[in-house]
Formats: structure tokens, sequence, C-alpha cells
């Protein structure tokens, strides 16, 4: 009998070692705001926002780490995309990414569903054509570097379960699915 309580009382401890060691390994996920995919930060790396955004924009969801999914610059003023993680490796399951308009020393933050499919712009920001189209560039080259090569980046979109082509911002859509028709 004390050999099974034993064994039992050990298998416990091990168990509660193992979910310690669990718990204090950091998420190294994030879910692009674009794309919808899930991906690794270990494997996968965008560039880090400028520190213009943090400076002009304030706290943003109290985000620690922030990473550029596009960025785009007019005359005028700079857009970007965003998405970030918050100090304590978690990232804000009510943020799917953030649209920024830096105008002077304006900041214009886009918090909510950041992309007009209607009418294939942002929401809440002002931006002309040539920025929209500029950022639909610019993804794509983004997450070129990013993933590793535009073969990667293929395979890491289009075998993702949660990816549907349907869901993308057209001025996104349309240059991707030529972009992953091209040699």
């Amino acid at each position: 009998m004390g050999l099974k309580i034993s064994i039992v009382a050990l298998a416990l401890v091990w168990a509660q070692q193992e979910q310690r060691k669990a718990s204090s390994v950091p998420n190294t996920y994030m879910t692009d705001p674009i794309f919808f995919i899930t991906y690794d930060t270990r494997y996968v790396h965008f560039e880090g926002a400028p520190a213009s955004i943090s400076r002009l924009c304030g706290p943003l969801p109290e985000w620690k780490t922030i990473w550029t999914y596009a960025s785009w610059k007019t005359d005028d003023a700079e857009y970007f995309v965003i998405n970030g993680r918050r100090g304590d490796g978690t990232t804000d399951p009510y943020v799917d990414g953030l649209a920024i308009k830096l105008h002077g020393t304006e900041c214009t933050v886009d918090r909510e569903n950041i992309f007009n499919t209607v009418t294939d712009t942002f929401r809440r920001i002002e931006a002309p054509p040539s920025a929209v189209t500029g950022l639909a560039e610019n993804v794509l080259r983004r997450h070129t570097a990013a993933f590793g090569g535009k073969k990667k980046f293929l395979e890491a979109v289009l075998k993702d379960p949660s990816f549907q082509m349907t869901d993308l911002w057209d001025p996104v859509r349309i240059p991707f699915e030529q972009f992953a028709k091209s040699p």
C-alpha cells in the first residue's frame, strides 16, 4: 500500500512540475492580422514597428512588442498595419491587428475590423487609393521576407486551416492570387 501511495505522490509531483514548466514557457504564436493565420514568432520574423507609433499613439493594448505587417508612406501621412504582444507574452483576444495613420504629430488608430471589405479601405482611417494599393503591395514583400521566402510564405498561408481566400481584403486578395500563381 505504501509503495502505491509513493508512486501516486511521485506522479502528482511530476505532473505539477510539468505544468509549471509549460506555464513558464512564453506563448510564441501570433495571429497574422491580414491573412488570419497563426505562426510561430521563433521562426517567422516581422520587423518591429517604428518608435514613432508608440511615441505618437501612446500605449497600444498594453503591447510590449509590436510588429509591422504592412506600411506605406504618402506625401502627407504614413499608414501601418500592426499587431503586438503584451509584456506577459499574451495577445489581446479582442484585437486582431490595428491600422494606424500618422499625419504630422497626429495618430489615428483603427481598433476594430480594420478592413472594410465593402469599400476596400479602412473602416475609420481615410486613406487615398494610392496608400491602399501601396499597403497591399507592401504586405506581400513583408510577408515573403518574414517567412523566409515566397515558398515558405505560400505554404504557411495555403496550408493553414483557418485561411480562407474569400476573407482577404480585395486590395490584398487580388495581388495575392497573382503572386501565388507566378513563379
